[in-house]
């Protein structure tokens, strides 16, 4: 079913006639919509205003409701009017984010390296105070920060090297609407809860040493830690009990209870920065915004 969700003040929920490639939204409260046929623009109202016979693997919003459309080896500006204003060579694919009107990655063939493709074709470039690692994606490229995730884990870059890194595992909302963002950090879990403080839930002995434990559900002071075929009951910070979870006590202990994360396509970041987390749980599904320190974690919207 392609229904594409628009999250603002409100959210808006709109039907579209195929499964989309990407999205991106325009500045007037309208979507691009790219298929593996045309880009398309549909305004506010849901009405085609644009359709164009370009195609790539992803699109790429900047400012003035304008868009990248990322190939796998050129990328084509649109601007807000829905002109192809020109394409260039561009291997960055899924890599790409967009800073103000200019298209950015790592650069592939140096990879310290960030390489920006304004719209007129000309190129800058920056090189990040200390080494990604191999599999480390840029995720935001702004005046004062650099964001970036590998695997599970977001780092902030500033002018001298790592600003601040969270290992996240798992986000959803507490039973009060609140959110929560949860990763495993050695022998204990890290637990931030929006409008609360920081926690760190030590690890019990019959715990995996390894694997991505962490926090999946959050009701008052009781928090449940899963990971691989271990659980755990948390009351006040402490272990209330742990039990072995196979395929019978998943569905009915862990399942009902459970906000996940899941896929490796689960996090972007909006233009001032934030980091947008995608989850999904027993109350349906969450957007939740972060800043990659755990104070600033607020909840966008959920439904």
């Amino acid at each position: 079913m392609p229904l594409v969700v628009l999250v603002d003040k409100t959210e808006t929920v709109r039907s579209i006639s195929e499964l989309p490639l990407a999205l991106s939204a325009g500045s007037d409260g309208g979507v691009w919509v790219l298929t593996r046929k045309r880009l398309e623009y549909f305004d506010a109202d849901g009405t085609q205003v644009h359709a164009l016979n370009i195609t790539g693997i992803t699109l790429v919003g900047v400012d003035s409701g304008a868009v990248w459309v990322v190939g796998f080896d050129t990328a084509w500006f649109v601007d807000g009017d829905g002109r192809i204003r020109a394409h260039y060579p561009w291997n960055a694919g899924i890599g790409s984010v967009g800073s103000g009107s200019t298209l950015c990655a790592l650069d592939k063939g140096e990879p310290r390296r960030i390489r920006c493709l304004e719209p007129t074709g000309e190129e800058r470039f920056l090189t990040l105070p200390s080494p990604p690692s191999p599999f480390e994606q840029l995720l935001a490229f702004t005046r004062h920060e650099i964001i970036t995730k590998s695997g599970s884990i977001f780092r902030s870059y500033g002018p001298d090297g790592i600003l601040s890194e969270m290992t996240v595992h798992a986000a959803g909302l507490t039973a009060a609407g609140d959110a929560f963002v949860s990763g495993r950090s050695g022998s204990s879990i890290d637990l931030w809860v929006a409008k609360g403080r920081a926690q760190q839930l030590p690890l019990p002995p019959d715990a995996p040493v390894h694997g991505a434990l962490r926090v999946v559900s959050v009701e008052g002071r009781r928090s449940l830690v899963y990971g691989l075929d271990f659980a755990a009951w948390y009351e006040s910070g402490s272990v209330e009990n742990t039990f072995v979870v196979d395929e019978q006590n998943f569905r009915n202990d862990v399942f009902p209870y459970m906000w996940d994360i899941g896929t490796s396509r689960y996090a972007a970041a909006s233009p001032d920065g934030m980091v947008i987390l995608s989850t999904t749980g027993p109350a349906g599904a969450s957007l939740i915004a972060m800043r990659v320190y755990p104070k600033k974690i607020r909840t966008l919207t959920w439904w």
